[in-house]
């Protein structure tokens, strides 16, 4: 993990969203969308207060002014636990994220109340992490979000297609397995099956998370080749 991430999760996450941000193509046409978010540790090597007083309010002034300069911008934010400092220690900015929100532009990512390990904690307390996120949102938002977002996570236990299931979620991505995964990434965009049978739709190579755009994407090639796929 990187001391501050900005990233931009391409393609195939944006099918996870298309609910949220519909974008229609003409018929037989394939369309890649990029949508903007942006990841930090809640604590790795900084204290907490760093997170609040430094990355959060670095996150929200960014997105804000990229939000206010460009019409069509959207922007993803994970993690209850920071939304909740959001409305501690920033409150003007958590009113203007609000309308954000009612407008479609700011997207509630994650579930959970921060992202965690989903290898060693049980079924039970992962239960309990997302539940305990969607119960804030409903709160102050009147809204919950639709997936398991980890990022930044080593491994994803056998359960989470069933436990993502049990919350009603839609859909689960990541791009940590590209960082040198013991076996082969299985796919890139499918259907995960758990044990039980549960399936869910997964983005499992969303692309590395310290990406930095420049140029026309429209003429990239390598989102060229990935729509082409």
């Amino acid at each position: 993990m990187k001391k501050r991430k900005s990233l931009v999760l391409f393609g195939a996450l944006l099918l996870l969203f298309t609910d949220l941000f519909p974008q229609p193509a003409p018929q037989g046409e394939k369309t890649l969308m990029l949508v903007s978010t942006a990841h930090f540790d809640t604590q790795w090597r900084w204290t907490v207060r760093t997170s609040i007083e430094e990355y959060l309010k670095n996150t929200l002034e960014q997105n804000f002014a990229l939000l206010r300069k460009y019409p069509f911008y959207l922007f993803n934010f994970e993690g209850a636990i920071k939304y909740m400092w959001i409305r501690e220690y920033y409150p003007e900015a958590f009113d203007t994220l609000k309308k954000y929100l009612r407008e479609g532009r700011w997207n509630i990512c994650g579930s959970s109340l921060d992202a965690g390990d989903v290898n060693i904690p049980s079924p039970e307390a992962i239960l309990r992490n997302i539940l305990t996120g969607q119960q804030f949102y409903k709160k102050e938002f009147g809204t919950t979000s639709c997936d398991i977002f980890l990022p930044d996570c080593f491994g994803f236990g056998y359960a989470l297609p069933a436990i993502a299931s049990h919350c009603g979620l839609k859909g689960f991505s990541t791009q940590k397995l590209s960082w040198g995964s013991a076996v082969e990434i299985p796919f890139h965009l499918g259907l995960w099956q758990g044990v039980d049978g549960s399936k869910i739709p997964a983005v499992l190579d969303a692309r590395p998370y310290n990406r930095h755009l420049t140029g026309d994407a429209s003429n990239n090639k390598e989102f060229i080749d990935l729509v082409a796929a």
